[in-house]
């Protein structure tokens, strides 16, 4: 069975050798996952990859941080996957009535422009 790439972390399968994505909205989630969690410097040959969210880890969580958080992924993702379009970055408690200022969620809502599919990836602590 073919896939569209190894799910990261990379896990053996019995099927394929490796477990792999199996739709473009999974593979472009993982690319998503995988521009906002790489420091910029981190790739090779490809030093401004990156949108580095554990940069961010002991900043002050204030409204000027989650402008420049929120920047730096419009400018990373227009870049490397300019396939797909931000609907909205959102920094707000996603599920829970945590009120601790100390932990930063990102939400970000996304369209693949060519399969016309919508979805969410979200980040937390």
């Amino acid at each position: 069975m073919g896939g569209y790439g190894p799910k990261i972390p990379i896990t053996v399968s019995a099927e394929d050798g490796f477990s792999l994505l199996d739709s473009i909205r999974e593979t472009v989630k993982q690319n998503i996952k995988m521009l906002l969690l790489t420091v910029p410097g981190e790739r090779t040959m490809m030093p401004n990859f990156g949108v580095g969210l554990k940069t961010y880890l002991f900043e002050q969580n204030t409204e000027q941080l989650r402008e420049e958080i929120s920047s730096k992924i419009n400018e990373q993702m227009k870049t490397y996957l300019p396939f797909v379009k931000i609907i909205s970055v959102d920094y707000s408690d996603i599920d829970s009535m945590d009120t601790d200022l100390n932990k930063l969620r990102v939400a970000i809502k996304y369209r693949i422009n060519n399969a016309k599919a919508a979805d969410m990836l979200i980040l937390e602590p």
